[in-house]
């Protein structure tokens, strides 16, 4: 499962970079996407099932059981078949329709003249939800992703008699219908791995990452940017989701570089200032990436002392923050982890 980007740095150079003299290029990160909730240590593996009392759904004509349940995954976790260390068990209604008849629609035109045009409608909705025991059958997490007293609206093309709008539902209601319910199970599997997964898994991902370069090629140095550039590329392309070695080694000629660059601009007009912002951002990057947010921080108080982009300094300060903290809260502190030999997953 991929995720959403996960930062996006300083948007001003793509909209003032003939000011700045800086522009930006994206690279990938990997890493390991934390859940919200850590689950026991003790868990390793889990199985899914239905619970057969409140899953009339599954008993549906042409429903595929065993393809719902294989769609169900919780990513950091082994699935196995039986004797699991956590059981997710799921509910899943069979859908419920609400007719409420032929409606009408009242429309006048610029000439005040009435026309009454007949539509169909049809209220409807489903429960679906999962469960969470551990092997001893207690129970962890109970949560709702949809609910049977929320209700969508289904309304049919329209026509201009009530006979020919119910000649019509006669003939194609009862499809209607079985599509409709379709889609609500079909939606209900998304809905149930999505929360799982943003909930518990511990999943692959990665994100754009944008560093700073020199747009100005009147500057004496801008070919050094474009292999210093080019180096950086390299780097993010050795990074996997479980381990920074390669990156680290790969990425420090890179960070040489930015602190001379920064060391040597000792002007103070508009562009200078920007540009050792910039270094001291791309240093601050790369050292976020290889999980030191301490050095990343530091870099970032740097930032701070330059009088420009302080809205994004700020943003970024709080990214690091807020990393540290999600990091934290499962009782981590990196974002690259091997799943296969951390202690939580041995």
């Amino acid at each position: 499962m991929r995720s959403i980007i996960f930062f996006v740095v300083i948007s001003v150079f793509s909209i003032s970079c003939k000011k700045t003299g800086i522009k930006d290029y994206n690279v990938t990160a990997n890493y390991i996407r934390v859940p919200q909730i850590a689950l026991d240590t003790s868990i390793k593996t889990y199985q899914v099932e239905f619970d057969r009392y409140a899953s009339d759904g599954i008993f549906n004509m042409g429903f595929n059981q065993m393809n719902y349940l294989n769609n169900i995954n919780l990513p950091g976790y082994k699935k196995v078949n039986f004797g699991a260390d956590l059981n997710i068990m799921l509910g899943l209604g069979n859908g419920y329709f609400y007719d409420r008849g032929i409606q009408t629609n009242k429309i006048k035109d610029k000439n005040g003249v009435e026309t009454i045009t007949y539509f169909r409608q049809l209220e409807y909705s489903n429960f679906a939800f999962y469960r969470l025991f551990d092997k001893n059958r207690r129970m962890i997490d109970e949560h709702e992703v949809q609910n049977r007293n929320q209700s969508d609206v289904y309304k049919s093309s329209t026509f201009t008699s009530a006979k020919d709008c119910e000649a019509w539902w006669s003939k194609n209601g009862n499809n209607i219908v079985e599509e409709l319910r379709t889609n609500m199970i079909n939606n209900s599997q998304r809905l149930i791995n999505t929360s799982l997964n943003t909930k518990y898994s511990w999943a692959e991902t990665s994100s754009r990452v944008e560093f700073n370069t020199l747009k100005d090629k009147e500057n004496r140095n801008f070919k050094k940017w474009q292999s210093n550039d080019e180096i950086v590329k390299m780097a993010f392309r050795t990074m996997s989701s479980y381990s920074t070695a390669e990156y680290e080694k790969r990425i420090m000629p890179a960070i040489e570089f930015w602190e001379n660059e920064f060391n040597s601009t000792r002007n103070s007009d508009e562009k200078s200032l920007y540009l050792k912002w910039a270094c001291l951002q791309n240093i601050a990057l790369a050292y976020f990436w290889m999980d030191q947010f301490d050095k990343a921080r530091d870099y970032t108080f740097k930032m701070n002392e330059i009088p420009i982009n302080t809205s994004q300094t700020k943003r970024f300060l709080n990214m690091i923050e807020d990393t540290i903290l999600r990091l934290e809260r499962v009782g981590v502190t990196k974002q690259h982890i091997d799943l296969r030999r951390s202690n939580r997953f041995a």
